[in-house]
C-alpha cells in the first residue's frame, strides 16, 4: 500500500494543496533555497497621467463599489475624466484593468483632492510607473 503526503505550494497570488504518493516526494531537494521571479509592465503614448495618492479609494465604476485602495502614491495613466470621476489604468498580475478614483475638489493649485479610504500613507511613493 502506498502512503500519501500532503503537499502545498504558496506564492503571492496562488495557493495549491494536494496529496502525492510518499515515494514520489524528495524532501532533500527542498532543503536549500529556492526562488523564482517575474514581472510585468505596460506603457501608453499620448496619454495623460494623474497622480493618485496612497490611501485613495478605487471603484469598479463611477459611483460604484469599492474594489481597491491605492497603496502608494503614483502617477497612473488616465483613461477618462468625467466630472469628479477619473478612470485610470491599473496593472495587475491578471492584466491591465480599469478603476475609478473620485475627486472631491482641488487643492487650490489645480490638483485634485481624492476620496480616501485610508488617511495615512501605506507605502513609500512609487517611481513614475503605470
Amino acid at each position: 500500500m502506498v502512503g500519501w503526503t500532503e503537499v502545498e505550494h504558496r506564492s503571492r497570488y496562488l495557493r495549491i494543496r494536494g496529496w502525492v504518493a510518499s515515494d514520489r516526494v524528495d524532501l532533500g531537494r527542498f532543503m536549500g533555497s529556492i526562488g523564482t521571479g517575474g514581472g510585468s509592465g505596460f506603457g501608453m503614448s499620448d496619454t495623460d497621467r494623474v497622480e493618485i495618492p496612497a490611501g485613495a479609494c478605487l471603484f469598479d465604476r463611477a459611483g460604484g463599489q469599492l474594489v481597491g485602495v491605492q497603496l502608494a502614491t503614483q502617477r497612473r495613466y488616465l483613461a477618462v475624466h468625467d466630472g469628479d470621476w477619473w478612470q485610470v489604468y491599473v496593472g495587475t498580475p491578471w492584466g491591465t484593468l480599469l478603476a475609478w478614483a473620485h475627486a472631491l475638489g482641488d487643492d487650490g493649485a489645480g490638483h485634485p483632492t481624492w476620496d480616501r479610504c485610508v488617511a495615512a500613507p501605506l507605502a513609500p511613493a512609487v517611481p513614475d510607473q503605470p
